[in-house]
């Protein structure tokens, strides 16, 4: 189950294989532990849904999407999340929604 205002990480973490760059290739997954890692240090909860294809160029990943603005971060350091969580924790703060929603990583079947 998803939060009210369903607020989240959404996370390529695609693999196409040793020819080509993609979100997996390059750290999504460690993008994603980053953020986990990164909210439980401050105290706050956004799901993080790992996808296998955001739709984006793959030579820029990872690519992680926030979710419900569908704005677009791209290019994304496991050592530098935080501006990504500052910037959900903002448009939470703009919508007036609870930033403590349901935390979780989904996995990619």
């Amino acid at each position: 189950m998803h939060g009210a205002n369903d607020s989240a990480f959404i996370v390529c973490v695609n693999l196409r294989g040793a020819h080509r760059q993609t979100c997996g290739s390059v750290g999504g997954e460690a993008v994603a532990q980053a953020l986990q890692d990164e909210m439980a240090e401050r105290g706050v909860n956004f799901e993080i849904r790992k996808f296998r294809c955001l739709g984006r160029d793959c030579s820029l990943g990872p690519n992680v999407r926030l979710a419900p603005s569908g704005d677009v971060a791209h290019g994304v350091d496991p050592q530098n999340v935080g501006g990504l969580v500052d910037q959900l924790l903002q448009q939470q703060k703009e919508s007036g929604a609870d930033p403590e929603v349901y935390v979780g990583i989904c996995p990619v079947e």
